[in-house]
């Protein structure tokens, strides 16, 4: 008896239906979504080891005399020693561990407490749309212009926008991918090219003392903010410079540079690139040659304020890491990160000793 196939479509209905059921079912069991987490962080991990050891291995001989180590001390401790520990090779130059104690810093793998720890609604900051709907009119941030659902190529407009620019951002990107700054009259047109679900709002014009210091992108104050006894607390913050390399941009990862701050005053203090360009200690911008050293950021108090606001509106979660411009007429907040870059932070204020206890705790 010849048996009677099913059509494709139903086949492929059903082969939908089965995988949509399968990432459900491990969505809604937390062991099972924890342990897909620490995978996706050790093959990350193993990843930027490769990345970074190739490049370590080519800079050895500018390191040893840099850094005035012998080669084989780099290669047993960047390489070999702190990995096993959880750190990566470019960490051992960035945290200084050839002279400062790796007791003192969170490695790697602290991301996975984190994302346990934060686990409750991780779609109010994950999502830019839902986050900027949760945030407006609480707190001061860009004014929402427009959404765009890629699917159905809608758009749907909340208000005009009230500057000449405005900034469209995916719904879901990471370091940038996708943002655009376009004319506010051209942003329709813009959107038909974009395949996922963006949204439009107000471009920011920050305030002249960060123009001066580099004109070409936002510059941002990235602050942690701790829940700690049902308080929240400021830890650091640091200053986000971009450079022409950075496509408009902040990103130390990309090439730009972070600036210490004094949280006492707000005064600027040295600044760092990566390892990856080259590692380089600043007092000054390296295009613009404008000296930010000791110079004291406008409104400090004001936004360290303004991000624990901001925390406040999300109680569901322990830390977090701002994002926040500063105008001429005071701080705004840019987007809030569920899984802080410890790492940038970590480079000028080591965080063990004042994160262990969250991150020991049973989320």
């Amino acid at each position: 008896m010849q048996s009677i196939s099913q059509p494709k479509s139903y086949k492929e209905h059903l082969y939908t239906i089965t995988v949509k059921n399968f990432f459900l079912y491990i969505h809604n069991n937390e062991r099972l979504r924890n342990i897909g987490v620490f995978v996706s962080l050790v093959y990350l991990f193993i990843k930027f080891y490769l990345l970074e050891g190739f490049l370590l291995i080519k800079n050895l001989k500018r390191d040893t005399k840099k850094y005035k180590i012998p080669f084989s001390s780099i290669v047993y401790n960047a390489l070999l020693k702190y990995p096993l520990m959880g750190f990566l090779p470019s960490e051992f130059f960035l945290y200084k561990l050839y002279e400062n104690s790796y007791k003192d810093y969170l490695t790697f793998f602290s991301f996975f407490r984190i994302l346990c720890i934060n686990r409750y609604a991780p779609f109010l900051l994950e999502d830019k749309l839902q986050f900027k709907v949760h945030i407006s009119n609480k707190i001061t941030t860009a004014n929402l212009v427009a959404s765009y659902d890629s699917h159905n190529k809608k758009i749907t407009k909340y208000t005009n926008s009230r500057t000449d620019k405005v900034v469209i951002k995916p719904y879901r990107s990471a370091g940038g991918k996708g943002v655009r700054v376009v004319s506010s009259s051209r942003y329709p047109q813009v959107l038909k090219n974009y395949s996922s679900d963006c949204l439009v709002e107000d471009f920011i014009h920050q305030h002249h003392f960060l123009n001066e210091i580099f004109s070409d992108s936002l510059n941002t104050l990235r602050i942690l903010t701790l829940k700690k006894n049902n308080e929240i607390v400021v830890i650091k913050a640091v200053l986000k410079v971009g450079r022409s390399i950075t496509h408009n941009l902040d990103h130390m990862a990309r090439g730009g540079i972070c600036i210490n701050i004094d949280m006492k005053s707000g005064m600027l203090l040295n600044g760092l690139s990566n390892y990856k360009h080259g590692h380089l200690e600043y007092v000054r911008h390296p295009e613009t040659k404008y000296e930010f050293y000791k110079k004291t950021i406008p409104f400090f108090e004001e936004t360290t304020e303004l991000a624990k606001q901001a925390h406040r509106l999300f109680p569901m979660h322990h830390i977090i890491g701002w994002d926040i411009a500063i105008t001429e007429t005071g701080p705004c907040v840019v987007e809030g990160n569920r899984i802080p870059d410890l790492f940038i932070i970590q480079i000028f204020h080591p965080l063990k000793n004042e994160l262990s206890p969250l991150l020991n705790s049973r989320p």
